[in-house]
């Protein structure tokens, strides 16, 4: 018996069912990118660095960045590896050329605002398990700077928050080793109270060493006296 014309369309649509691609997941925004350098030429080789690392499931990345001139499903600027991919920590993606090389393979003057979106995928399905997205703008065709939260730190705030804020609050005072801090701080009331003991003992001190240089002093004469009376007592 002949197959219906239904009978054979059944598996064509099945396979074709199977095969074509579905409306494509949402990527989660995993955090943001910061542009290395910051503000420079189109000549510039530019990295960019993650936020934080990518999710566990992912064992690859790729860069593509969107603007003027470039394709509108994205210009790959790093192509899928896993070399520095970190799950813990930020890590850079380094631009295969300069965006002065991907304006003149695309013949277009550089305009406007790029942005760059780093995706963390499964390399094997391709399925995005997350982006890092920032942004340049070209304020001229050879010149650009990164916008927000792209724009690396100052190296003079860089330097600022590397070192410690408390430290700078602290007032010197005395050591640990400080006997005043062993013994414990006098209050102002302890302390005019142990003035007048402390004068007390100076003056007894200096009484005592008056008296004993009178007393050498009486005595040194009595044996003065008594060597001068000593023909006379032998008469």
């Amino acid at each position: 018996m002949r197959p219906s014309p239904r009978n054979l369309l059944a598996p064509l649509v099945l396979a074709l069912t199977l095969l074509w691609p579905g409306t494509p997941a949402y990527a989660e925004r995993l955090g943001g990118l910061v542009v290395h350098p910051g503000a420079s030429l189109d000549t510039a080789s530019i990295k960019v660095v993650t936020s934080r690392g990518c999710p566990s499931a992912a064992d690859g990345f790729y860069v593509k960045v969107r603007g003027h001139g470039f394709p509108a499903s994205g210009l790959v600027a790093v192509a899928t590896t896993d070399a520095g991919l970190s799950h813990t920590d930020g890590f850079a993606a380094y631009f295969a050329l300069t965006m002065m090389d991907f304006a003149a393979d695309h013949h277009t003057a550089l305009a406007g605002t790029y942005d760059i979106t780093l995706s963390c995928i499964d390399q094997f399905t391709q399925e995005s398990k997350g982006e890092f997205t920032g942004s340049i703008r070209f304020s001229s065709p050879t010149k650009y700077q990164a916008l927000g939260a792209a724009m690396p730190p100052s190296p003079s705030a860089a330097l600022a928050a590397s070192a410690s804020p408390s430290a700078a609050l602290v007032a010197p005072g005395p050591s640990a080793g400080d006997p005043a801090v062993a013994e414990g701080a006098l209050s102002p009331a302890s302390a005019a109270r142990d003035r007048p003991k402390r004068a007390g003992g100076a003056w007894v001190i200096w009484l005592v060493c008056t008296a004993a240089a009178v007393g050498l002093a009486w005595g040194w004469q009595r044996r003065r006296a008594w060597l001068d009376a000593g023909p006379r007592r032998s008469k």
